[in-house]
């Protein structure tokens, strides 16, 4: 049900190419230049849409680009589920307790839609580009974010080859085991980050569709809208959870509560 889940997502259709188009040409007008081809739908969602680009100078390359309508959409989705968790509350009090979780995603929603820091955090998590844990011949690839004058309702990235983990089962078993495995160790080693920092920066989608093998069998980590900011309190807590189960254990808590593969 994950993977099918993960497939509907990425089917919805958000907004037209056209409209796409137009948010590129008036909010990045100079990457709009650059363009010769707006290519296929990638992926996205309600919020945002991502497309392949063919560029005038025949590189190709990823762009996520905002909704025009997004905040409006998701405030009106959120009222709705608002008001309808109240109704449900008058008769049976146990409804009220979710009501709070509807302001902090409310807040998740705000900052991904307008976050100032995230060019920043993006170089800060670039870092990570190159990273393999000892024994292990794959690394970790951060796809290059290219800054396009859009901010936030457009962004550039790396076009990178390969298969999302959402095709798992298709992989060969050792691939597929060298794969998360890979995966597994570089998401411990994001919560755990270095003991100079006060804060650490951790993917805040790490799910399926947002990890790649690629043709030479490195991670690909994708879809980096927004990040989570860990203390060291944070930190410490969430590392011993992973620190005291056995490898099995830490593997499938891993596999099915924070990538979510089938």
């Amino acid at each position: 049900y994950k993977a099918k889940f993960s497939e509907i997502y990425d089917s919805v259709k958000g907004q037209s190419k056209m409209s796409a188009w137009e948010t590129i040409k008036t909010q990045a007008p100079e990457y709009a230049a650059q363009i010769k081809r707006l290519k296929s739908r990638l992926g996205g969602g309600s919020l945002f849409s991502v497309y392949e680009v063919e560029l005038k100078d025949g590189t190709h390359e990823v762009v996520r680009v905002l909704n025009p309508n997004a905040l409006w959409l998701a405030l009106s989705h959120l009222k709705i589920v608002r008001e309808t968790l109240s109704t449900l509350a008058e008769e049976d009090s146990r409804y009220s307790k979710a009501l709070p979780l509807l302001d902090l995603i409310e807040a998740w929603v705000r900052q991904e839609l307008d976050d100032p820091s995230f060019e920043q955090d993006e170089k800060i998590f670039g870092r990570w580009d190159g990273w393999k844990p000892d024994g292990f011949d794959a690394h970790v690839v951060v796809p290059k974010t290219y800054v396009s004058g859009g901010g936030v309702k457009v962004r550039r990235e790396e076009k990178i080859e390969g298969d999302n983990l959402t095709a798992l089962d298709s992989f060969e078993p050792l691939e597929r085991k060298k794969i998360v495995a890979l995966a597994a160790q570089h998401y411990i080693a994001q919560i755990r980050g270095s003991p100079i920092e006060t804060e650490t920066l951790v993917h805040s989608d790490i799910s399926a569709g947002n990890l790649r093998r690629t043709p030479e069998g490195n991670l690909a980590i994708l879809d980096r809208g927004m990040y989570l900011k860990f203390n060291m309190e944070d930190r410490l807590f969430l590392y011993s959870l992973f620190t005291a189960a056995t490898p099995a254990e830490k593997m499938n808590t891993l596999v099915d509560w924070v990538w979510g593969l089938p």
